[in-house]
């Protein structure tokens, strides 16, 4: 049985990421907001998940999995029989 929890954040995005606890995961949201010259505003919030056994695992964003992907053209179809 576990006696101390590691306090490692995963990044999920550029300003997003969660640390494993106890039932579930806290997610952490910053994000710097620029308003005219001179004020800049920070947002930023914290969640509870509830994850009583940590299933929720990191999908690969969408843009990164369609470069991945095997492009396929109309020439890879076309008969090679002359």
């Amino acid at each position: 049985m576990r006696k101390r929890i590691d306090w490692t954040w995963e990044k999920l995005d550029d300003s997003t990421c969660r640390i494993k606890v106890i039932g579930g995961w806290i997610v952490h949201h910053h994000m710097m907001i620029v308003k005219g010259t001179n004020t800049n505003q920070v947002s930023e919030s914290m969640v509870f998940v509830l994850d009583k056994d940590h299933e929720w695992s990191i999908l690969q964003p969408l843009a990164e999995a369609k470069k991945l992907e095997n492009k396929v053209e109309a020439s890879d179809f076309a008969s090679t029989n002359k």
